[in-house]
């Protein structure tokens, strides 16, 4: 993209993502712009191939450099991450000029089969390939399913926050927390040693030891124990 092109895109982003696609005119782009006709038309065909590169910047901007990047700041853990996602969000949700999610925005108000419902349906997609490979990090299992359902929690807060409510990204973190627990890996445990001041035990982990330990004080409170961790004796 050369300079006049970003020129005229500068001028469209802020457009397009406060105003929709059909909000915004070739003239009001223009306008903004401060370019000529000539300069305009040679630049770009359409204004769908305009909205075209605000997407892709959106990408950029909203998914790559706030959502995950900002999630990895906030998370020292696969899960932790996950979560920071909802960070993030809240973050946002509570600035004076959000704007709600571009892509959902274009989704909705031009329809999947318009040209820029498929281009925002792809970026959508990549949202949710971000989430999956979080979770990948996280160990966590069925990723595809969770991805799904997380992106479900964040498109959903998106919604909530854009008819007024603040808080919908700590509401939706919290249904996230029960999300993570469903997908998280269940190794198995092995009770390798057992009397009745220790008890250890050792789980293989996707490549790595876990070891648990807990104490007891009677044989009767070792098989309590066991029993509240569904465990059994091996």
């Amino acid at each position: 993209m050369d300079t006049l092109q970003e020129r005229i895109v500068d001028a469209a982003y802020p457009l397009i993502t406060h105003r929709g696609i059909r909000g915004v005119s070739l003239d009001d782009v223009r306008r903004d712009a401060a370019v000529s006709s000539a300069e305009f038309d040679a630049s770009f065909s359409s204004m769908t191939e305009i909205a075209e590169a605000c997407l892709a910047r959106r990408e950029q901007e909203w998914t790559i450099d706030m959502v995950e990047s900002g999630a990895r700041k906030r998370g020292k853990t696969g899960e932790g991450r996950l979560l920071g996602i909802f960070d993030v969000l809240d973050e946002w949700f509570r600035r004076d000029d959000y704007e709600a999610c571009t892509f959902i925005n274009t989704l909705l108000e031009l329809g999947r089969d318009h040209p820029l419902g498929h281009v925002s349906t792809r970026h959508l997609e990549r949202v949710r390939s971000m989430v999956a490979h979080l979770a990948e990090e996280a160990r966590l299992e069925r990723i595809d399913d969770f991805a799904r359902s997380l992106h479900i929690l964040m498109k959903g807060a998106i919604v909530s926050a854009a008819e007024g409510d603040q808080d919908a990204a700590r509401r939706a973190r919290q249904m996230a927390e029960l999300l993570v627990v469903q997908h998280r890996s269940a190794a198995p445990v092995i009770v390798t040693e057992v009397d009745l001041d220790w008890i250890e035990l050792d789980a293989a982990d996707l490549g790595g030891e876990r070891t648990v330990r807990g104490s007891a004080s009677s044989e009767a409170e070792v098989l309590d124990w066991l029993d509240l961790a569904d465990l059994e004796l091996s």
